[in-house]
Parts: C-alpha cells; sequence; structure tokens
C-alpha cells in the first residue's frame, strides 16, 4: 500500500515534503504554531530594552526623585526579559522537538519505500543496473539530508521568517524613518540569498552524482578484488576513482564557498546596520524627533531582524542541499517503472515452491538476457529426473546459471515450455 500510495509522488519533480502524507499536518501545525509563538518573543523584548533605556535616560536627566523608584522599574523590567526567556525556550522545545518527530517520519517512509520497491524487482531489473551499489549509498546518504532539512532546519526557517516579520512591525512603529534607514541594504541581503541559494544547488547536485560514480568504482574493487588484481586493473580503477573523488571534491569545495560567501555577505551587510542605525539614530536624537527609547527599540529590533536573515539565509543553503538530495532520490525512484510492477503480493509468490511432481522438462526452451543481444539458451530439450541425481556442465557463460533462473521463475523464457 505504501508503495502504490507514493508512486504518483515519484512522478513529479523531487521536493523536500515527497515523503509526506496527511498523518504529519497536525504535527506540522503545532511546530508552526508554537514556533511562531515563540518568535513574538524577539519584538517583545525589544520594546522592554527600549523602555529600559527610556527610564536609564530619565534617571540620567534627574527626572527620578530617588534611586528606588528607578531601580523598581528597573527590576520589573528584568522580570519581565526574563519571564518572556522562559516562554520563548519552552514554545521552541516543543517546535524543534516536533519538527523533528516530522523529519524521522519522513526518513523511515523513505527507507520503508526504498526497501519496498527493491524487494519488489525481479532479477533482471538488477541485472540491467550497472551503477546500483554506487546509487543506492548516494540515496541512503540523500535520505538523511532530505531528514535533516525538514526537521530543525524547517523549524528554524520558521522561527527565523516569523521573527522578521514581527521585528519588522515593532520597528516600523518605533520609528518607520529610522527603521528604513537601517534596512537600506536588505535589497542586496535577498539578491545574496538568491543567487548564492541557486548556486549551492547546482554544486550540490554535481557532487551527488560525483559520489554515486565513487561508490561504483570503490564496490566494484571490494566485490570483485581478485578480478582486478587477475587483469591487473587496479592502476585503472585507481585513476578513475582518484579523477571521480577529486570531481566530487571540487562541487563540494564550490558549494561550501557559496554557502560561507552568501553567510559573510549577509554577515557585513548585517554590520553595516550599526552604522546606519547609529548615525541616523543620533541625528534624530539631538533634533528632537525620536526618544532615546525609541531609537533602542528601533535599532536592536532592526539589529535582530539582520542576525534572523543571516540565520535564514544559512538554512536556506541547507534546504537548497536537501532539495537537491530529494531531486536524486527522485530520479532514482523513477526509473524503469520502479513503483509499477503490479500485484503487490508478487515479491512473496515468487518464492512460492514449484516443484512438486518427478521430473522437470525443459521443451525447445530459448532466451535472451534484456541488455544482450547473443541467446543464452537456444532450442534446449532435457530432463531432470527426481529420483537421480543431476549434473549441469559446461564451460563459464554457457548459461548454467540461466537455467536455474528460469526454475525459479526469476525469467521467462522467450519460446518452449518448462513442464513439472
Amino acid at each position: 500500500m505504501l508503495v502504490s500510495s507514493s508512486s504518483s509522488k515519484m512522478q513529479s519533480k523531487g521536493h523536500l515534503l515527497m515523503f509526506a502524507t496527511k498523518k504529519d499536518i497536525p504535527c506540522a501545525i503545532l511546530g508552526l504554531i508554537t514556533m511562531v509563538i515563540a518568535s513574538v518573543g524577539s519584538p517583545i523584548q525589544t520594546q522592554i530594552y527600549g523602555e529600559a533605556f527610556e527610564k536609564l535616560s530619565k534617571y540620567v536627566s534627574g527626572e527620578y526623585r530617588s534611586i528606588g523608584a528607578f531601580v523598581s522599574d528597573i527590576r520589573l523590567l528584568c522580570g519581565l526579559i526574563m519571564v518572556v526567556g522562559v516562554v520563548r525556550m519552552v514554545f521552541t522545545w516543543v517546535s524543534i522537538h516536533v519538527w523533528l518527530i516530522v523529519g524521522e517520519r519522513q526518513q523511515k517512509r523513505a527507507r520503508k519505500l526504498l526497501l519496498t520497491g527493491l524487494m519488489r524487482q525481479n532479477l533482471e531489473w538488477y541485472d540491467s543496473k550497472e551503477n546500483l551499489m554506487g546509487t543506492l549509498a548516494q540515496v541512503n546518504r540523500c535520505i538523511e539530508e532530505i531528514r535533516v532539512a525538514t526537521s530543525e532546519n524547517v523549524a528554524l526557517l520558521v522561527q527565523g521568517t516569523s521573527a522578521i516579520i514581527f521585528l519588522l512591525i515593532s520597528a516600523m512603529i518605533s520609528s518607520w524613518s529610522l527603521t528604513l534607514v537601517i534596512m537600506a541594504s536588505a535589497p542586496l541581503m535577498a539578491l545574496s540569498s538568491v543567487v548564492f541559494g541557486k548556486l549551492t544547488l547546482r554544486f550540490a547536485s554535481k557532487e551527488n552524482s560525483s559520489s554515486a560514480e565513487a561508490s561504483k568504482v570503490l564496490d566494484w574493487c571490494f566485490v570483485s578484488g581478485n578480478l582486478v588484481r587477475l587483469l591487473n586493473g587496479k592502476y585503472e580503477d585507481s585513476v578513475s576513482f582518484n579523477r571521480i573523488v577529486d570531481s566530487s571534491a571540487k562541487a563540494f569545495t564550490k558549494m561550501t564557498l557559496a554557502i560561507c560567501s552568501s553567510q559573510s555577505v549577509l554577515r557585513t551587510l548585517s554590520f553595516l546596520i550599526f552604522v546606519q542605525g547609529f548615525w541616523f539614530g543620533s541625528f534624530m536624537v539631538s533634533t528632537g524627533r525620536l526618544s532615546i527609547g525609541q531609537v533602542f527599540t528601533a535599532f536592536s529590533s532592526c539589529l535582530l531582524l539582520g542576525t534572523h536573515i543571516t540565520t535564514v539565509a544559512s538554512v536556506l543553503a541547507l534546504l537548497n542541499k536537501g532539495q537537491a538530495a530529494a531531486a536524486t532520490i527522485a530520479s532514482f525512484m523513477k526509473k524503469d517503472d520502479y513503483f509499477t510492477l503490479g500485484d503487490p503480493d508478487s515479491a512473496e509468490k515468487c518464492f512460492d515452491p514449484i516443484v512438486t511432481g518427478r521430473r522437470i522438462r525443459f521443451d525447445c526452451v530459448s532466451f535472451t538476457h534484456k541488455n544482450s543481444e547473443k541467446q543464452s539458451l537456444h532450442d534446449l530439450s532435457f530432463e531432470l529426473r527426481n529420483d537421480n541425481i543431476n549434473f549441469i556442465i559446461g564451460p563459464s557463460g554457457c548459461g548454467k546459471s540461466t537455467l536455474v533462473s528460469l526454475l525459479m521463475k526469476f525469467y521467462s523464457p522467450n519460446c518452449g515450455a518448462i513442464v513439472v
């Protein structure tokens, strides 16, 4: 049932939620709501910071009659900051926990879907795969990348996005003019995220394909080590493996450079917020258009906003990496009618016993492998008796293993009949 329900998903381009189901909706809604509630704490704290600096400026200017009144007000604000922090911690923990459950569920479904699909394939499908082991190793790694992308990274994306919206509203309420000056570099931040995000996705896809090819060569050397030594192919395989690994390393290096470049640009633009904010804020205070509390509220909101933008950019880079992993999995699972094999119980039925009589007779049996032009068996006829010891003797490649595969119904003969 899992395979049949997921086959329609595989027909489209792979995406991060390709293994999600309706059962994940309650968890996703709970994680979304709790993280949004936790994000509200950021603008609330900036308002408290602004109020604290406003009272500090009043104390410095002598508007308080006694230091006790000032300490009492500050003590209350400090207590509010602690309460907001504790509430944010609880809701953030709940949200991260829920999103981790969503990611683990997707990983479980993906691995179960992969295993079920492999068990349902016939022997011809395995024979037609040239890079099956390398591809499977890469697909398993991609499943882990999807788990990481759809768990804590989605939670951080929701947190960062909602915090940016709330902080922007808080800053605009405090001083729209100061907010616009501070956030003048926001378009550059967005452009940097888009450009470097596309580069990250491209190089991640290239690194995935190169890693699969390298796994193929490595698996061949491990499984067929004696043959490699016999044919003196270790040097050729070593050169091929090093070439592919170098290509994978270059793609990984470029992907890392794209991620780091995005973070560097965003961090630089975030630091410019200090310059823009202090310069224009001091001007507005000196002219009496804004109070110190308003300036600090808007400035701290924009400062936290820039930090969240940097976090979101980093998360988007990891999500792009997960998107590349999803595309790799989808491309593998769409090939060769991976999920369209008819009867769901065919994997079990192919192992049912078929020999119940005393004789097995081959009548004019011919067979050709799917990817071969040469016949493995041609017009073959003979009989095996159950009360005798039977031997099938012949040189390598004459079709001895093919006879067994035909008896086990792994293959079907092109013509002729096998009678029990």
